[in-house]
């Protein structure tokens, strides 16, 4: 520890000299997580940052330095790559013939490769495993993915290698297709989806019942109430289909109301396919129930009927007005269920009766959905959410004036005394003022101005209440967006004392402490004065504050012992703090504030140290020449790197004998290395190996850590120009 200290020593010794100072701090650009061309190789990492034209590219180049690895075990994540290009033959084609010795790809075995085009429905992938390299798919192939609803790739196959075998040498496979594919439930058990696992089960169904329509053929097996099964994977016993409330089998296993009006509209197509391909007399439906398919088509195109943000809306979100989405929801109703570990459940049909038909008093239906969700007020009821709950009227926001503004008329009337039941809400109780906070927090959620105007002017709202509310305001919990005419509202009722400290209760709010600032400024120059700071174990420090110092004037000690806090939150958070903090002297003039000795936040870590490095490089690098920033020289080696700036740090650096050193070890090159070889920067490791040509120690340890590192990264240029060094 010694040595190292002496070294450090050494360091900061010429470090602080001119010559060197002007070379090391000149402006440069900062590359931290910026790469070039040949510097990007992680497969993952173009798919994840979406550079897929970059990805082709390198691929098609045969670039041998791209690396494929990924820690993940499953099959299935560790290939990104074949989620995507699901047309591109071209890139399958090269890549299977030209990196199929690259280490992770080389432990893909056909099977493998067929399991990844079949359940990433990856057409491309397939038709090269079939055409270039030979491995045929068959029948049972084609009914498993049917089964696991990989439709482009049914479509590719149907046409072909399976149309004449299903259609005219083997007819009865097109009912076995149904009955072992597809079936009347989509959560159908099969041997051919063990391996598999839907999170969309509707739209799976959806697609593998369209295809065998369009497809396969116009008429469907028929349903049997009493003989249809459907297979089961490991035994020869069968599970009789599951049959809805209505008597119809269930399906789609769905929450209705919480699925886009698109989904839903693609599950009504479906059950208008299955009733047109076969009318089952087994089903319970009337004609009227079902809407005809031409006009759900219609339902699909954007800005015909629904707009394409209505389509990709959830259903709950429509007003019960909606007569339309009220048809669409009854039909699917009529042949799906609820999902859930006890069924059949009774959520679809409890939604539907308390939207569409009032009824709220089954106690069934209270116990999965809140009233006051739909905007009904039942009074003396215990289905109050939480105070500070954002979605509240949840399922009703768009029926504000048929559903919530009835809503607070009740409850004001409830708890002025409008029923006998909430006697017990009146003054002085505390479940009034409770009942009545609510009320306004409801309100304010809601931006609805109107409605708290109109509780202000039913109900008595004290001054605290108020001074509370502008808290709930400025906490951001409510609403961080809210109508600034509300702040408005509630701040002419204040009293000149709450006014005063209103700052306190609103910083935490950037926008609001903003709008405060700009809009009372005299009140704002009040209430700074009576600002309080968090107790000193609070790391926290408001973004307004930070931007706004100067403004605190009689704070000025406590800002000065926090300036290290201010530093990380410039950081790390983007504040716009100035490179340097000036408070004014006894005689008025702005003086530097002088700050003790401080380490970087997280300073052990590369990742967290060098953007922190490279904005005090910029903007305070007198902390690191006066030795107020205590840094190690390795972080400031990788900084300098990513600053441009590493040849000239080496430089200065081995002219000043600092590497001569006992006590300077190679070692405190390594982070460098590792960044430098992750890259596969040949023309700096060119640079610092011809640097140290002369200091053996140095030279081994560069030449073999960056090995081992290029290795890990697969940039395989870089690892062969360094053993072309060592020959």
């Amino acid at each position: 520890m010694e040595k190292q200290n002496i070294g450090e020593n050494l360091f900061w010794s010429i470090f602080r000299n001119k010559f060197i100072n002007r070379l090391i701090f000149k402006s440069s650009d900062f590359k931290f997580r910026v790469y070039t061309y040949y510097e990007i190789n992680n497969v993952c990492w173009m798919i994840n940052h979406k550079h897929f034209s970059l990805l082709r590219e390198k691929i098609l180049r045969n670039d041998r330095n791209l690396n494929f690895y990924n820690p993940n075990d499953d099959l299935y994540s560790k290939f990104p790559i074949f989620e995507y290009f699901k047309q591109d033959t071209e890139l399958f084609s090269n890549l299977l013939e030209n990196f199929k010795y690259e280490k992770s790809l080389s432990k893909l075995t056909f099977s493998n490769l067929e399991l990844l085009a079949l359940k990433n429905d990856n057409v491309a992938l397939l038709s090269v495993i079939i055409n270039q390299l030979k491995h045929y798919s068959e029948l049972e192939t084609f009914y498993k993915i049917i089964n696991i609803g990989s439709i482009e790739i049914a479509s590719y196959l149907f046409n072909n290698h399976f149309k004449d075998i299903i259609l005219r040498e083997q007819p009865e496979s097109t009912n076995t297709l149904w009955n072992e594919a597809i079936g009347y439930q989509s959560n159908i058990k099969s041997k051919y989806n063990e391996q598999f696992i839907f999170n969309n089960s509707e739209e799976v169904y959806n697609k593998k019942v369209e295809f065998y329509i369009t497809n396969i053929s116009k008429v469907i097996p028929p349903f049997s109430m009493n003989s249809y099964s459907n297979s089961v994977a490991t035994t020869t016993t069968t599970t009789p289909i599951e049959i809805n409330k209505y008597g119809n089998p269930t399906l789609f296993g769905i929450s209705i109301y919480d699925l886009s009006l698109r989904r839903i509209i693609k599950c009504c197509k479906t059950i208008s396919f299955l009733l047109l391909a076969n009318e089952q007399p087994e089903f319970q439906y009337s004609k009227d129930d079902i809407i005809e398919m031409e006009q759900l088509k219609q339902y699909e195109i954007p800005d015909l009927i629904f707009t394409n943000g209505e389509l990709n809306s959830k259903m709950q979100t429509f007003t019960f007005k909606n007569t339309i989405v009220k048809r669409l929801y009854e039909m699917v109703l009529l042949f799906s269920d609820s999902p859930g570990l006890y069924r059949p459940s009774i959520a679809n049909i409890a939604f539907y009766q308390m939207k569409y038909h009032e009824e709220i008093n089954n106690k069934a239906y209270n116990r999965i959905f809140n009233p006051q969700s739909f905007g009904y007020y039942i009074s003396g009821s215990n289905y109050t959410p939480g105070i500070f709950s954002t979605n509240i009227f949840e399922y009703c926001r768009n029926d504000r004036d048929e559903r919530i503004i009835p809503y607070f008329r009740d409850a004001i009337k409830a708890i002025l005394g409008g029923s006998q039941i909430d006697k017990s809400l009146k003054p002085p109780t505390n479940d009034f003022l409770i009942t009545k906070s609510i009320l306004i927090r409801y309100a304010i959620i809601l931006n609805d101005l109107e409605i708290i105007e109109m509780i202000y002017k039913k109900l008595s709202i004290s001054q605290t209440d108020c001074i509370s509310l502008v808290r709930g305001i400025g906490s951001g919990i409510e609403n961080i967006n809210f109508d600034v005419k509300i702040f408005d509202f509630f701040f002419y009722k204040l009293t000149e004392t709450d006014r005063l400290n209103i700052i306190n209760s609103i910083i935490q709010n950037y926008q609001l402490s903003n709008y405060f600032k700009n809009n009372y400024p005299i009140d704002y120059k009040k209430s700074v004065l009576n600002y309080k700071f968090p107790q000193k174990n609070n790391n926290y420090l408001p973004k307004f504050l930070c931007e706004n110092y100067k403004d605190f004037v009689n704070k000025e000690n406590e800002i000065k012992s926090r300036f290290q806090d201010f530093l990380f939150r410039r950081v790390f958070f983007g504040y716009k703090l100035p490179s340097i903090f000036t408070f004014p002297n006894n005689e008025g003039i702005d003086v530097e504030l002088k700050i003790r000795p401080y380490k970087l936040y997280n300073y052990k870590m590369v990742s967290s140290v060098t953007p922190q490095l490279n904005w005090i490089l910029n903007n305070r690098s007198q902390d690191i020449k006066d030795g107020t920033l205590q840094i190690t020289y390795d972080k400031i080696l990788i900084t300098q790197y990513l600053r441009n700036n590493i040849e000239e740090t080496i430089l200065n650096d081995i002219n000043n004998s600092y590497y001569q050193q006992e006590c300077v070890t190679p070692t405190i090159l390594n982070d460098l290395l590792e960044e430098i070889a992750k890259r596969g920067d040949i023309k700096t490791i060119e640079f610092i190996i011809d640097q140290f040509k002369n200091n053996k120690p140095f030279l081994n340890h560069i030449i073999g850590l960056s090995k081992s590192f290029s290795l890990t990264n697969n940039q395989i240029d870089f690892h062969n120009y360094l053993d072309n060094k060592i020959k």
